[in-house]
């Protein structure tokens, strides 16, 4: 079987998916759970045993919840815990949640309850910072962010200890997908495509870069996958119209407005794009997927399994019905 890739999808508007399947050979295959109405798209995700937790852009759900072949899925109403959530991940028997609308990181039960803010210093009601991403690294919690508008420069992002408040490296356009691999970081410098190997004492050092705008990274030995997103012509934050953007023949202008993924072979230095926009304009999450073969299983079978893991305290905080 060829490596496998799970990819999630955000500001897709009215698209049946917001999870795919890729794999190397250019196969898509979208989610098979249900979307619930009025959601704008998917964000961080993380595998917690047979289980996928899925952050949500949506007014009225925060997470879904869904069986680890992706055919059925629970839906979190919002209730005390939303704003804009992106990255997601599992650190020290607990997880932790980017509510970038309010520059906020939370700590959560396994089961979703939120328990508390890890950097109520930063609260703003203004996505000001724009933190985005976790990963963990050396027993450190790291996030990638933007940085602070400023009247003198460009903003700086950086990649910094979520729990210390320590930069550990900056400098950076538009930071996203901060990742830990053998020992290293690696972060997409999106608005120019790049990817960078950050290494403690040493400055950050360019590995590749990409057409458009990269967001969504998985690295190994093997294989370097990254997203493109659809190019923006107007700032979701501030509403108004972007500078226009030029470029040298139609075809590339056409490059522009595709998504899709960059999957480069290490070895032999083979890259393919696969083009996902039918699905989505933004690409934000991927990672390695290799679902295991669906198994002959009753509908009520596994949603009794999983309400009884969820019910308790998770249904008492969001008052939802499962």
């Amino acid at each position: 079987m060829p490596p496998s890739f799970l990819v999630s999808l955000c500001n897709t508007g009215k698209s049946t998916t917001h999870l795919l399947q890729v794999d190397t050979t250019g196969k898509i295959t979208p989610a098979a759970y249900r979307l619930k109405p009025k959601l704008r798209g998917a964000t961080g995700w993380v595998r917690l045993g047979d289980r996928i937790i899925i952050s949500l852009q949506s007014r009225a759900y925060s997470f879904a919840v869904t069986d680890e072949n992706l055919n059925r899925a629970i839906y979190l109403p919002n209730g005390p815990f939303h704003c804009d959530l992106h990255g997601l991940v599992a650190f020290q028997g607990h997880l932790y949640s980017v509510r970038t609308a309010r520059n906020e990181i939370w700590r959560l039960s396994p089961d979703l309850k939120p328990l508390d803010c890890v950097n109520p210093n930063q609260s703003d009601d203004n996505d000001t910072l724009h933190i985005n991403d976790l990963c963990v690294h050396k027993g450190r919690l790291v996030a990638s962010q933007f940085g602070a508008r400023r009247n003198t420069g460009k903003r700086i992002g950086c990649v910094f200890d979520v729990l210390s408040g320590e930069v550990l490296f900056d400098g950076f356009t538009d930071p996203h997908s901060v990742t830990s691999r053998d020992g290293l970081l690696y972060v997409l410098d999106s608005a120019t495509g790049s990817l960078f190997e950050l290494e403690t004492g040493q400055g950050p050092r360019r590995l590749l870069s990409v057409f458009g705008y990269a967001r969504g990274l998985y690295i190994d030995d093997d294989w370097i996958v990254i997203g493109k997103s659809v190019h923006r012509t107007d700032s979701r934050s501030r509403r108004t119209p972007l500078p226009p953007l030029l470029f040298p023949d139609s075809e590339v202008r056409a490059a522009s407005g595709r998504a899709g993924v960059y999957v480069y072979e290490r070895r032999s230095g083979d890259c393919r794009f696969i083009d996902t926009t039918r699905y989505g304009g933004e690409v934000y999450r991927i990672d390695r997927f290799d679902a295991p073969q669906p198994a002959a299983q009753p509908a009520t079978s596994w949603l009794t399994q999983l309400t009884t893991r969820l019910r308790g305290d998770i249904m008492q905080m969001y008052g939802g019905q499962i």
